[in-house]
């Protein structure tokens, strides 16, 4: 430690292949609590060292702030996209409605029990109205073994939910039983998602 402070920089050393730095003086000096009376400094390297040692620093400290900005960029721009996410889905969600929808049978296929992949596919298209605006989509059901349909879709109505503002969302929900609800039952707007258990409940089967 004391040859790396002082003997590196002193204008008396000496550089031994077998050695390594040593002190080039014949007479051995006195070195006493890590002082050297015989050390004489090479200015020039002590502040050339010490220049490329702060630059060494600085650079570490521009790259520390670097990665720690990137960082701070990138949790701020996950918190935006999550934030964004929920807010979005918030809306969305808040924005469905409810409505039954007039399905026409495209295509159905029925699976052998046997393999225990019993069950049915259905290709079908359902148009509704809401708002006054009609809605017209394709939808397949059962096309998974484990979503596979109990029984075949015949040409009836279905109970949707749907969002004005993203047509795409919409979702057919045909296990709930709405055989006992007419179109006329609907409200123009659909039914809000709070009170469709009610709005249920009011045409339930005896």
């Amino acid at each position: 430690e004391f040859r790396s402070k002082f003997c590196s920089f002193c204008r008396n050393n000496e550089f031994d292949y077998n050695t390594g730095l040593k002190c080039g003086l014949e007479v051995e000096p006195y070195i006493h609590n890590n002082t050297c009376t015989s050390y004489l400094p090479n200015l020039e390297l002590v502040e050339r060292t010490s220049f490329n040692k702060q630059r060494e620093e600085k650079k570490n400290s521009f790259r520390s702030k670097i990665e720690s900005f990137k960082n701070t960029l990138l949790i701020g721009i996950v918190i935006m996209v999550s934030l964004y996410g929920v807010v979005n889905w918030a809306t969305l969600e808040l924005d469905n409605r409810y409505t039954i929808a007039q399905v026409r049978v495209i295509n159905q296929t029925s699976f052998d029990e046997s393999l225990i992949i019993g069950g049915y596919k259905c290709e079908f298209e359902y148009v509704f109205t809401a708002n006054g605006k009609r809605y017209s989509n394709q939808k397949t059901l059962g096309k998974s073994r484990g979503s596979r349909l109990p029984e075949p879709i015949w040409p009836k109505k279905f109970l949707i939910k749907y969002s004005p503002n993203n047509p795409d969302l919409n979702e057919v929900l045909p296990r709930i039983d709405v055989t006992n609800i007419t179109f006329y039952d609907i409200p123009t707007n659909g039914i809000n998602p709070d009170s469709l258990d009610n709005f249920l409940a009011n045409f339930a089967k005896d």
